[in-house]
């Protein structure tokens, strides 16, 4: 009998050594984890000048109001907003590269402007991708925002002739295409004659 008890005091000491190395190994890999994905986390700023002009993007009001918003558009030819990466994690995250992809197909098919590509990638009707992956999208996508604007005023004289006026005003509205008065201007300037 002494020798059961031998067998199942050694079994139940087996099993709680096991069951030890588990609770520690699950802690191990827990902080790697915790500590991985604090590193890959993406730090946005925007860089101030006098002769860009930066859009809030909140999706709760429609007003394009200029603010200091980390994730903005700049109407600038350069890019207002600069990423950094962790160097022990040079690869960025699925929901930026996924967002990435997703405004590289839009364009391929269609002409956007960088208003109306954040609002299809972020729109609760659209993609619904977070804003930072939105413009981190739209930051890196290559886009040729003069060239978009150009492809959008073809676009719509093919579809219905109209003014150089009217053109621009579709180019330009809130409830058009959302080009930016200079890529509307620009459109006009080098539609064919």
């Amino acid at each position: 009998m002494e020798k059961k008890n031998e067998g199942a005091v050694r079994n139940l000491i087996a099993l709680l050594l096991v069951i030890f190395a588990l609770v520690i190994g699950a802690s191990v890999v827990g902080d790697l984890m915790h500590e991985k994905s604090s590193s890959t986390a993406v730090v946005a700023s925007s860089s101030d000048s006098d002769d860009e002009e930066d859009y809030d993007y909140d999706d709760d009001d429609d007003d394009y109001s200029s603010s200091s918003s980390s994730y903005s558009y700049s109407s600038s030819s350069s890019s207002s907003s600069s990423y950094s990466y962790s160097s022990s994690s040079p690869s960025i995250s699925r929901e930026y590269r996924n967002a990435l992809e997703t405004a590289k197909s839009y364009l391929k098919y269609s002409s956007f402007s960088e208003k109306g590509l954040y609002e299809q990638l972020t729109s609760e009707y659209g993609e619904q991708f977070p804003a930072d992956a939105a413009q981190y999208a739209i930051d890196n996508c290559g886009a040729d925002w003069n060239a978009e604007a150009l492809e959008s005023a073809k676009s719509y004289l093919e579809m219905d002739p109209m003014s150089d006026a009217e053109l621009y005003e579709q180019l330009t509205s809130e409830y058009g295409e959302q080009f930016t008065p200079e890529q509307a201007q620009y459109a006009l300037d080098n539609l064919p004659q």
